[in-house]
């Protein structure tokens, strides 16, 4: 578990992949995060199927993935590289809908992988 706070959705940029078999799923979850806040990229699709939502980001980049994570009912979060400020959501077949994040300056915990 990681103790993050939370960070305003305007200074943060998500990346929406669809990683299931479901079409414009990835647009809707976009427009839902832009509606909260969010700065988002033009969504895509994911190479490969997750079973689960799953929220990627780059060390550093705590604050704007636990903002972003929960927006999103239970997600696996996950740390890599070379993403920079992005956070990524890869929605799986668990994603159902967008939730309103977490108000700013929240502290949250996030188990990140």
């Amino acid at each position: 578990m990681v103790n993050a706070v939370t960070t305003e959705p305007q200074q943060v940029t998500v990346q929406v992949s669809n990683s299931t078999g479901q079409s414009g799923l990835a647009s809707t979850a976009a427009t839902e995060l832009q509606e909260h806040g969010f700065n988002v990229n033009t969504p895509d699709d994911y190479p490969s199927t997750l079973p689960a939502t799953t929220v990627f980001f780059s060390p550093g980049n705590e604050e704007a993935a636990a903002t972003v994570a929960s927006s999103f009912t239970n997600p696996t979060i996950e740390r890599v590289s070379g993403m920079g400020d992005v956070v990524q959501v890869v929605l799986g077949s668990d994603f159902y809908t967008v939730n309103a994040p977490t108000p700013s300056g929240s502290e949250v915990q996030v188990h990140v992988l």
